[in-house]
Protein backbone atom coordinates (compact mmCIF):
# COMPACT_ATOMS: atom_id res chain seq x y z
CA UNK A 1 0.00 0.00 0.00
CA UNK A 2 0.80 3.58 -0.76
CA UNK A 3 -0.89 4.81 2.58
CA UNK A 4 0.80 6.20 5.51
CA UNK A 5 -1.06 5.99 9.15
CA UNK A 6 -0.78 8.24 12.02
CA UNK A 7 -3.04 6.68 15.40
CA UNK A 8 -4.30 8.89 18.48
CA UNK A 9 -6.30 7.97 21.67
CA UNK A 10 -9.49 7.82 19.47
CA UNK A 11 -8.57 7.60 15.99
CA UNK A 12 -6.54 6.08 12.97
CA UNK A 13 -5.60 8.27 10.05
CA UNK A 14 -4.71 7.41 6.94
CA UNK A 15 -3.07 9.44 3.90
CA UNK A 16 -3.44 8.11 0.57
CA UNK A 17 -0.98 10.74 -2.23
CA UNK A 18 -1.31 9.60 -6.19
CA UNK A 19 -4.05 6.66 -5.31
CA UNK A 20 -3.58 3.51 -7.17
CA UNK A 21 -5.59 0.71 -7.62
CA UNK A 22 -4.94 -1.10 -4.34
CA UNK A 23 -5.20 2.35 -2.31
CA UNK A 24 -8.86 2.55 -3.47
CA UNK A 25 -9.60 -1.14 -2.75
CA UNK A 26 -8.12 -0.64 1.18
CA UNK A 27 -10.39 2.81 1.54
CA UNK A 28 -13.60 0.59 0.33
CA UNK A 29 -12.71 -2.40 2.59
CA UNK A 30 -12.44 0.16 4.97
CA UNK A 31 -15.39 1.08 4.98
CA UNK A 32 -17.55 -1.38 3.70
CA UNK A 33 -18.46 0.53 0.34
CA UNK A 34 -20.84 0.07 -2.07
CA UNK A 35 -19.93 -0.71 -5.77
CA UNK A 36 -21.71 2.63 -6.65
CA UNK A 37 -19.76 4.25 -3.84
CA UNK A 38 -16.37 3.01 -5.19
CA UNK A 39 -16.50 4.08 -8.34
CA UNK A 40 -17.66 7.29 -6.96
CA UNK A 41 -14.18 7.18 -4.90
CA UNK A 42 -12.36 6.35 -7.82
CA UNK A 43 -13.61 9.26 -10.06
CA UNK A 44 -12.14 13.00 -10.00
CA UNK A 45 -14.99 14.87 -9.77
CA UNK A 46 -15.01 18.70 -11.23
CA UNK A 47 -17.48 20.17 -8.12
CA UNK A 48 -16.91 20.16 -4.47
CA UNK A 49 -19.27 17.94 -2.92
CA UNK A 50 -20.29 15.95 0.73
CA UNK A 51 -21.39 12.72 0.90
CA UNK A 52 -23.50 11.80 4.27
CA UNK A 53 -24.00 8.13 3.90
CA UNK A 54 -24.97 7.45 7.94
CA UNK A 55 -21.63 5.62 9.30
CA UNK A 56 -19.52 7.00 6.77
CA UNK A 57 -18.81 10.76 5.25
CA UNK A 58 -16.87 11.64 2.08
CA UNK A 59 -16.02 15.61 1.91
CA UNK A 60 -14.53 16.42 -1.80
CA UNK A 61 -12.73 19.60 -2.09
CA UNK A 62 -10.25 21.63 -4.20
CA UNK A 63 -7.20 22.88 -2.81
CA UNK A 64 -5.24 25.38 -5.03
CA UNK A 65 -1.31 24.86 -5.73
CA UNK A 66 1.04 26.26 -7.36
CA UNK A 67 2.57 24.30 -10.56
CA UNK A 68 5.75 22.90 -12.15
CA UNK A 69 6.20 25.98 -14.16
CA UNK A 70 5.68 28.20 -11.34
CA UNK A 71 4.22 30.47 -13.24
CA UNK A 72 -0.28 29.36 -12.76
CA UNK A 73 -2.22 27.78 -10.18
CA UNK A 74 -3.83 24.10 -10.51
CA UNK A 75 -6.79 22.57 -9.13
CA UNK A 76 -5.73 19.75 -6.49
CA UNK A 77 -8.47 17.16 -5.70
CA UNK A 78 -8.68 16.11 -2.34
CA UNK A 79 -11.11 13.78 -0.50
CA UNK A 80 -11.83 12.90 3.22
CA UNK A 81 -13.26 10.30 3.67
CA UNK A 82 -14.36 9.29 7.82
CA UNK A 83 -16.23 7.23 10.39
CA UNK A 84 -16.55 7.40 14.26
CA UNK A 85 -12.85 6.48 14.72
CA UNK A 86 -10.92 6.65 11.23
CA UNK A 87 -10.23 9.25 8.80
CA UNK A 88 -8.97 9.16 5.30
CA UNK A 89 -7.44 11.73 3.38
CA UNK A 90 -6.57 11.15 -0.59
CA UNK A 91 -4.78 13.38 -2.74
CA UNK A 92 -3.78 13.69 -6.23
CA UNK A 93 -0.51 15.41 -5.81
CA UNK A 94 1.54 15.78 -2.71
CA UNK A 95 -0.22 18.58 0.24
CA UNK A 96 3.18 20.03 1.96
CA UNK A 97 1.23 20.17 5.02
CA UNK A 98 -0.44 17.26 5.21
CA UNK A 99 2.98 15.45 4.00
CA UNK A 100 4.83 17.40 6.83
CA UNK A 101 1.84 15.84 9.72
CA UNK A 102 3.19 12.41 8.58
CA UNK A 103 6.39 12.48 7.52
CA UNK A 104 8.66 11.87 10.80
CA UNK A 105 5.70 10.81 12.45
CA UNK A 106 4.39 7.74 11.21
CA UNK A 107 6.25 4.95 9.07
CA UNK A 108 5.43 4.49 5.12
CA UNK A 109 5.82 0.73 4.61
CA UNK A 110 3.08 -1.51 2.71
CA UNK A 111 0.95 -2.03 5.66
CA UNK A 112 0.94 1.53 6.96
CA UNK A 113 2.31 0.58 10.55
CA UNK A 114 3.11 3.63 12.71
CA UNK A 115 6.45 4.34 13.50
CA UNK A 116 5.86 4.66 17.58
CA UNK A 117 6.18 8.46 17.10
CA UNK A 118 2.79 10.47 18.66
CA UNK A 119 0.81 12.76 16.47
CA UNK A 120 0.97 16.58 17.08
CA UNK A 121 -0.01 17.10 20.40
CA UNK A 122 -3.23 19.00 19.33
CA UNK A 123 -4.52 16.02 17.57
CA UNK A 124 -3.39 13.34 19.95
CA UNK A 125 -6.43 12.88 22.79
CA UNK A 126 -8.66 14.67 19.87
CA UNK A 127 -11.84 12.32 18.22
CA UNK A 128 -12.35 12.16 14.57
CA UNK A 129 -13.87 15.45 14.18
CA UNK A 130 -11.09 17.00 16.05
CA UNK A 131 -8.85 15.72 13.07
CA UNK A 132 -10.64 16.73 10.29
CA UNK A 133 -10.61 20.20 11.75
CA UNK A 134 -7.16 20.55 12.16
CA UNK A 135 -6.34 19.01 9.05
CA UNK A 136 -8.82 21.28 7.13
CA UNK A 137 -7.14 23.75 8.95
CA UNK A 138 -3.43 23.29 8.21
CA UNK A 139 -4.88 22.75 4.72
CA UNK A 140 -6.39 26.34 4.39
CA UNK A 141 -3.11 28.07 6.21
CA UNK A 142 -1.09 26.74 3.14
CA UNK A 143 -3.50 28.44 0.62
CA UNK A 144 -3.59 32.05 2.62
CA UNK A 145 0.37 32.31 1.37
CA UNK A 146 -0.57 31.32 -2.52
CA UNK A 147 -3.55 34.30 -2.18
CA UNK A 148 -0.75 36.63 -0.46
CA UNK A 149 1.72 36.14 -3.46
CA UNK A 150 -1.42 37.34 -6.04
CA UNK A 151 -2.20 40.05 -3.83
CA UNK A 152 1.49 41.32 -3.95
CA UNK A 153 1.42 41.51 -7.38
CA UNK A 154 -1.69 43.25 -8.01
CA UNK A 155 -0.43 45.55 -6.18
CA UNK A 156 3.09 45.60 -8.16
CA UNK A 157 1.13 46.07 -11.20
CA UNK A 158 -1.19 48.93 -10.06
CA UNK A 159 2.32 51.00 -8.94
CA UNK A 160 4.25 50.25 -12.02
CA UNK A 161 1.19 49.45 -15.11
CA UNK A 162 1.75 53.06 -16.40
CA UNK A 163 5.20 52.31 -17.15
CA UNK A 164 5.00 49.13 -17.71
CA UNK A 165 5.54 48.37 -22.19
CA UNK A 166 2.01 47.96 -23.79
CA UNK A 167 2.10 44.23 -24.39
CA UNK A 168 3.71 43.12 -20.93
CA UNK A 169 1.32 44.68 -18.59
CA UNK A 170 -1.60 43.31 -21.01
CA UNK A 171 -0.05 39.87 -20.39
CA UNK A 172 0.47 40.64 -16.45
CA UNK A 173 -3.02 41.45 -16.14
CA UNK A 174 -4.58 38.69 -17.58
CA UNK A 175 -2.34 36.25 -15.84
CA UNK A 176 -3.13 37.66 -12.98
CA UNK A 177 -7.15 38.15 -13.70
CA UNK A 178 -6.83 33.93 -14.57
CA UNK A 179 -5.13 33.43 -11.20
CA UNK A 180 -7.76 35.56 -9.30
CA UNK A 181 -10.30 33.93 -10.91
CA UNK A 182 -8.89 30.12 -10.57
CA UNK A 183 -8.42 30.36 -7.09
CA UNK A 184 -12.27 32.16 -6.34
CA UNK A 185 -13.22 28.61 -8.63
CA UNK A 186 -11.83 26.45 -5.91
CA UNK A 187 -12.35 28.61 -2.73
CA UNK A 188 -15.95 29.78 -2.86
CA UNK A 189 -17.43 26.41 -3.38
CA UNK A 190 -15.73 25.38 -0.39
CA UNK A 191 -17.67 27.63 1.73
CA UNK A 192 -20.88 25.73 0.77
CA UNK A 193 -19.46 22.04 1.48
CA UNK A 194 -17.95 22.82 4.72
CA UNK A 195 -20.99 24.15 6.04
CA UNK A 196 -22.83 21.38 4.96
CA UNK A 197 -20.68 19.30 6.78
CA UNK A 198 -21.25 21.40 10.02
CA UNK A 199 -25.32 21.19 9.38
CA UNK A 200 -24.66 17.03 9.09
CA UNK A 201 -25.51 15.49 12.42
CA UNK A 202 -22.14 12.84 13.51
CA UNK A 203 -22.49 11.66 16.71
CA UNK A 204 -18.59 12.11 16.88
CA UNK A 205 -17.98 15.71 16.82
CA UNK A 206 -17.62 17.73 19.89
CA UNK A 207 -18.92 21.31 20.19
CA UNK A 208 -15.44 22.67 20.14
CA UNK A 209 -15.35 20.85 16.87
CA UNK A 210 -18.32 22.90 15.43
CA UNK A 211 -16.44 26.00 16.31
CA UNK A 212 -13.32 25.21 14.48
CA UNK A 213 -15.27 24.46 11.36
CA UNK A 214 -17.14 27.55 12.07
CA UNK A 215 -14.08 29.58 12.39
CA UNK A 216 -12.99 27.62 8.84
CA UNK A 217 -16.34 28.42 6.91
CA UNK A 218 -15.59 32.17 8.49
CA UNK A 219 -11.69 32.02 6.63
CA UNK A 220 -13.02 30.88 3.42
CA UNK A 221 -15.72 33.62 3.54
CA UNK A 222 -12.60 36.38 4.17
CA UNK A 223 -10.37 34.40 1.24
CA UNK A 224 -13.68 34.71 -1.27
CA UNK A 225 -14.44 38.74 -0.33
CA UNK A 226 -10.56 39.32 -0.86
CA UNK A 227 -10.45 37.52 -4.11
CA UNK A 228 -13.64 39.36 -5.45
CA UNK A 229 -12.03 42.79 -4.33
CA UNK A 230 -8.93 42.00 -6.30
CA UNK A 231 -11.31 40.54 -9.56
CA UNK A 232 -13.04 43.84 -8.96
CA UNK A 233 -9.87 45.79 -8.99
CA UNK A 234 -8.29 43.84 -11.97
CA UNK A 235 -11.52 44.42 -14.06
CA UNK A 236 -11.04 48.36 -13.47
CA UNK A 237 -7.03 47.86 -14.07
CA UNK A 238 -8.35 46.67 -17.14
CA UNK A 239 -10.23 49.26 -17.88
CA UNK A 240 -7.74 51.73 -17.38
CA UNK A 241 -5.72 49.80 -19.51
CA UNK A 242 -8.00 50.21 -22.30
CA UNK A 243 -8.48 53.75 -21.97
CA UNK A 244 -4.99 54.25 -21.96
CA UNK A 245 -4.31 52.06 -25.34
CA UNK A 246 -7.21 54.21 -26.40
CA UNK A 247 -5.90 57.21 -25.48
CA UNK A 248 -2.58 56.33 -27.48
CA UNK A 249 -4.43 55.48 -30.72
CA UNK A 250 -5.67 58.68 -30.62
CA UNK A 251 -3.14 60.74 -29.52
CA UNK A 252 -1.19 58.74 -33.39
CA UNK A 253 -4.10 59.33 -35.13
CA UNK A 254 -3.67 62.85 -34.44
CA UNK A 255 -0.16 63.25 -35.15
CA UNK A 256 -1.10 61.50 -38.43
CA UNK A 257 -4.12 63.62 -39.18
CA UNK A 258 -1.95 66.88 -38.64
CA UNK A 259 1.30 65.56 -40.82
CA UNK A 260 -1.41 64.20 -43.69
CA UNK A 261 -2.89 68.15 -43.61
CA UNK A 262 0.34 69.58 -43.62
CA UNK A 263 1.59 67.71 -46.72
CA UNK A 264 -2.22 68.86 -48.42
CA UNK A 265 -0.45 72.47 -49.35
CA UNK A 266 2.66 71.12 -51.18
CA UNK A 267 0.61 68.67 -52.99
CA UNK A 268 -2.22 70.94 -54.17
CA UNK A 269 1.05 72.99 -55.04
CA UNK A 270 2.74 70.44 -57.00
CA UNK A 271 0.11 69.10 -58.57
CA UNK A 272 -0.43 72.59 -59.81
CA UNK A 273 3.09 72.60 -61.14
CA UNK A 274 3.20 69.10 -62.35
CA UNK A 275 0.42 69.93 -65.15
CA UNK A 276 1.12 69.53 -68.57
CA UNK A 277 0.32 72.93 -69.70
CA UNK A 278 2.40 76.35 -70.96
CA UNK A 279 2.14 79.57 -69.24
CA UNK A 280 1.92 79.01 -65.17
CA UNK A 281 3.20 81.50 -63.16
CA UNK A 282 7.02 81.53 -61.47
CA UNK A 283 7.28 77.78 -63.29
CA UNK A 284 10.89 78.38 -64.08
CA UNK A 285 12.02 79.78 -60.80
CA UNK A 286 12.03 77.18 -57.83
CA UNK A 287 12.70 79.66 -55.64
CA UNK A 288 9.44 81.42 -55.90
CA UNK A 289 7.86 78.15 -56.26
CA UNK A 290 9.08 77.30 -52.79
CA UNK A 291 8.23 80.21 -50.95
CA UNK A 292 4.28 80.08 -52.42
CA UNK A 293 4.47 76.63 -51.22
CA UNK A 294 5.93 78.03 -47.65
CA UNK A 295 3.15 80.63 -47.40
CA UNK A 296 0.33 78.26 -48.39
CA UNK A 297 1.67 75.79 -45.20
CA UNK A 298 1.75 78.92 -42.63
CA UNK A 299 -2.06 79.59 -42.54
CA UNK A 300 -2.58 75.69 -42.60
CA UNK A 301 -0.35 75.42 -39.54
CA UNK A 302 -1.89 78.62 -37.43
CA UNK A 303 -5.25 76.48 -37.87
CA UNK A 304 -4.12 73.13 -36.95
CA UNK A 305 -2.41 74.71 -33.73
CA UNK A 306 -5.96 76.69 -33.04
CA UNK A 307 -7.56 73.43 -33.40
CA UNK A 308 -5.48 71.66 -30.87
CA UNK A 309 -5.58 73.89 -28.45
CA UNK A 310 -9.40 74.02 -28.48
Amino acid sequence: MAHTTQKGEAFTWHHVTRPTAADVAFVVRLFGMTDRDAALLATREELPRFYDRGDWHMLRLHVPFVGAAHSAYEKLHLTFVFNKHTVVTIADTKIAPLEKLMSGKAGSGSAGKPNGKSVPRELRSGNVGDVIAWLLNEVFDAVEPILDVVFKKIERLTAVMHRLPGDEATRTLGALRRDVLVLDIMVQPAVAVVAQLIDTRTPYRAPRTTAQLHGIVDRLHAMHAILEHNGKLLEVLGHERELMLSHRTGSTLQFLTIISVLLMPPALVASYYGMNVSGLLWAHDIRLVSVAIVVVIIPFLFLIMRIIRK
